[in-house]
């Protein structure tokens, strides 16, 4: 994600993705991302939405929720790196 917008490959398409972050209602995903909150919290994580609408990361230190906006940078990365 970059400027609030969301880049999503996939192996049948020829071009990627691109979605407004804000638009997003729900998201669950199986990639680690390197994941940089707005007050510069980082995080090595997998995301969930809740059912209340925040959004949980799961990282070495417990799981963690906040709030859409508050997410401000994405990229996947490699867990075995």
């Amino acid at each position: 994600m970059n400027r609030g917008v969301l880049l999503m490959e996939t192996p049948y398409s020829d071009s990627d993705f691109k979605i407004e972050w804000e638009k997003i209602s729900n998201i669950k995903s199986t990639t680690t991302f390197l994941i940089t909150i707005s007050n510069g919290e980082r995080y090595n994580s997998v995301l969930r939405t809740t059912e209340e609408g925040s959004i949980s990361i799961f990282s070495e230190n417990g799981i963690f929720r906040k709030l859409h906006n508050d997410i401000v940078y994405l990229n996947s990365i490699d867990p075995g790196f």
